[in-house]
């Protein structure tokens, strides 16, 4: 009996740590927090593909979902959210987001202009009016991507195959293969879309409305544009170390390339030489 105590002791305390750990773990994953909750909700012009249950979140950290999703004024969608908090920055900023490159989307929360002592509480509406601008569309890919659509069906898989055939034996050694004929197919595809007039003209006409979705989302586009201006700006304060750095590169590939060149034949003899019999 007392041989039986002993491990069945070490089991019960065993399970007892383990479903502690479990349910710690499950807390973490469900970002469950000790402070308040509350709801609230936020107009949008368009919201399609956001649904219930997906994520609510302020700089990344998940902190609610959302509730749901409903027309407001025939053209309009009033989407309810919940936070961990009582109470949020009336100058909260709202912005529907793509959360992967299959289409799921989710609700950031970002601080605005204004002053962070005023806030609002349960049950508050964020709106989108010429004078109080609180809630971002997400940006329309589907119109983005088909601005394109014209200039991408000119393109037949016979050519793409082309070109990729003579990559891929240009890359593979094939003497009779130069990068001359891979420049000159290369040419030869700019020169049958540089023909298609027509097929251009209808692209310009489809960016239209590519550029009326950057206008309606001005506010991201000139905060993309600002960012860029200072990647730009780091970059050409490390001009020298950068132009430096592409010198080297291009040394270490002539050093390769004499390398290769020289080692290649007897590669090559290794490889076409029949095995001798034991």
């Amino acid at each position: 009996m007392r041989g039986v105590i002993a491990p069945l002791v070490k089991l019960i305390i065993f399970a007892v740590i383990t479903i502690l750990a479990t349910a710690m773990l499950g807390l973490t994953i469900a970002n469950a927090g000790s402070g308040g909750k509350a709801s609230f909700k936020a107009v949008f012009t368009d919201a399609a593909m956001l649904n219930p249950g997906d994520d609510v979140r302020i700089a990344g950290v998940r902190v609610g979902q959302v509730e749901s999703v409903e027309i407001t004024d025939r053209n309009k969608a009033l989407v309810g959210f919940s936070a961990d908090r009582t109470k949020l920055p009336k100058s909260t900023q709202l912005f529907i987001r793509y959360r992967n490159l299959t289409g799921l989307r989710y609700m950031a929360l970002e601080k605005g202009a204004g002053p962070a002592g005023e806030t609002v509480g349960e049950g508050y509406t964020f709106t989108n009016t010429p004078t109080h601008k609180s809630t971002h569309d997400a940006v329309n890919l589907t119109e983005l991507f088909n601005g394109f659509k014209p200039l991408f069906k000119q393109i037949t898989p016979e050519d793409i195959n082309k070109l990729a055939e003579t990559m891929i034996k240009v890359f593979q050694g094939d003497m009779d293969t130069t990068i001359g004929d891979l420049i000159n197919d290369t040419a030869g595809l700019t020169n049958a879309l540089a023909d298609k007039d027509k097929v251009i003209g209808e692209m310009i006409t489809n960016l239209t409305k590519v550029l009326d979705t950057v206008n309606r989302n001005d506010d991201q586009f000139t905060s993309l544009l600002v960012n860029t201006e200072k990647l730009i700006t780091g970059l050409a304060a490390q001009r020298d170390s950068v132009g430096s750095a592409i010198t080297s590169v291009a040394n270490l590939t002539t050093v390769t390339g004499s390398i290769l060149s020289k080692t290649r034949p007897a590669i090559q003899g290794v490889g076409c030489s029949s095995p001798t019999a034991p």
